[in-house]
């Protein structure tokens, strides 16, 4: 007998070719009939744009709006879902960052893909993380049900207000006046060397 057998992508036209080579007076190969796999049920996300790919400033929208897919076990999207929804939040949020617009941090999939557009943190911060969850409709509320989410990268958010440059020894610094009045240092290493 066999058991966990599977095929992980959609399509049609399968089949199932056993064989033995033990000495038989019978054929040593048979064939199933054909088959198809549909997609199953939403087993995973999948992050294709986190905000972490783009770079992030104070206020203004992200440059890499995330981009998330819902996904059966096989890896397969969920191409007939335009019914559920993506939400994101802070996983990790050291600055008490707003994300905002808030209307805008549930997302409904099409074709199985959430994609969210023009959001931004108000507060620059270091460490921030975003988490994603899939939401279930349910009537007209969404419903986290499944427990399925996936985490973003970790990134930084800053928004500089002045730029010094000053030479030292033959390295260049870069000082950044950042929110709150602090001040990063930036050094330019020159790769020749």
């Amino acid at each position: 007998a066999f058991s966990d057998l599977f095929v992980n992508e959609k399509g049609s036209h399968y089949s199932l070719r056993f064989n033995t080579d033990l000495p038989l007076d019978a054929a040593t190969e048979v064939i199933s009939n054909d088959f198809s796999v549909g997609i199953g049920p939403p087993a995973q996300l999948a992050i294709i744009h986190d905000v972490s790919d783009g770079i992030v400033s104070g206020g203004k929208a992200f440059v890499s709006q995330p981009r998330v897919e819902v996904r059966d076990a096989g890896g397969n999207v969920l191409e007939m879902d335009s019914r559920s929804a993506v939400r994101i939040s802070f996983h990790s949020n050291p600055s008490g960052g707003v994300l905002s617009p808030v209307e805008r941090s549930t997302v409904i999939l099409q074709k199985g893909v959430a994609q969210f557009r023009n959001l931004s943190i108000d507060k620059a911060g270091f460490g921030y993380r975003m988490k994603y969850y899939f939401l279930e409709r349910e009537g007209t509320a969404f419903v986290e049900k499944s427990q399925l989410f996936v985490y973003g990268e970790f990134f930084m958010h800053f928004s500089v207000s002045e730029v010094f440059c000053s030479k030292a020894r033959n390295n260049h610094v870069i000082l950044l006046k950042l929110a709150q009045d602090r001040i990063s240092a930036l050094k330019l290493v020159d790769l020749k060397d």
